[in-house]
């Protein structure tokens, strides 16, 4: 089986974006080597990133800096590469779909933040989404979900597609420390049982960090109304 992985890159070759994909695929790679994977960069990319031999790198640009260059990437560039190596799936994690390809095709969604004016994207990328995201979400043959609030609200608006919907479990990246919960700090001791709020940084999550402060906020606003009420 030929799989196909976009890999996104930070502001460095080396600074992997969407890790989830890198991490995932590079560690199937290895416990696979009959398979051929095509791990698809749009940016250059450290040689130190491939580390299995049946790893493909594809450097296919454009990079991609905005909405009419992402359109022309996924609609007319990645096709080619695609029909090329014979993918049998394809795999993304950037809220679109090739429209243009028979390939099957895996979406992955961290969010839907696109949907909400606070949601840190700007007007014009917000109107492609809303225009193209439907389409894009028929095209794919499962969409992948990183937790369940997410899935109910796909299933909820988009009810013709729930077999499509599953839920894909977080990746731990190696040296976390996962004590078990004997072990583990309480963090109600920690706030002498005041209300808290939690923010989970990871790879998936920091691009979200404006969004959790504003919602934080609204939290604080909530509280002190409670507060003042008891």
């Amino acid at each position: 089986m030929t799989i196909a992985v976009h890999i996104s890159l930070g502001e460095t070759p080396d600074d992997v974006r969407s890790e989830y994909n890198y991490q995932c695929f590079s560690r199937m790679a290895l416990q696979e080597p009959g398979d051929h994977f095509i791990f698809i960069f749009d940016k250059p990319f450290a040689a130190s990133l491939i580390g299995s031999k049946n790893i493909t790198p594809v450097l296919l640009g454009p990079v991609l800096k905005n909405r009419l260059l992402k359109h022309y990437w996924y609609q007319f560039k990645l096709p080619r590469v695609l029909d090329r190596y014979r993918a049998d799936v394809y795999v993304n994690q950037d809220k679109m779909a090739c429209l243009r390809t028979g390939t099957a095709q895996m979406m992955i969604l961290e969010d839907l933040a696109f949907m909400d004016k606070s949601g840190g994207y700007n007007a014009g990328e917000r109107r492609y989404l809303k225009k193209y995201f439907p389409l894009f979400l028929q095209k794919a043959d499962q969409i992948g979900v990183m937790n369940e609030s997410l899935g109910n609200r796909l299933r909820e608006k988009y009810p013709a597609l729930s077999e499509k919907i599953s839920r894909l479990v977080p990746y731990i990246s190696p040296g976390t420390n996962t004590e078990n919960e004997h072990a583990q700090l309480n963090i109600e001791e920690l706030t002498g049982g005041r209300s808290y709020f939690v923010f989970l940084v990871t790879g998936l999550t920091s691009m979200h960090t404006t969004l959790a402060l504003k919602a934080f906020s609204i939290f604080k606003k909530h509280e002190l109304k409670r507060i003042k009420t008891n």
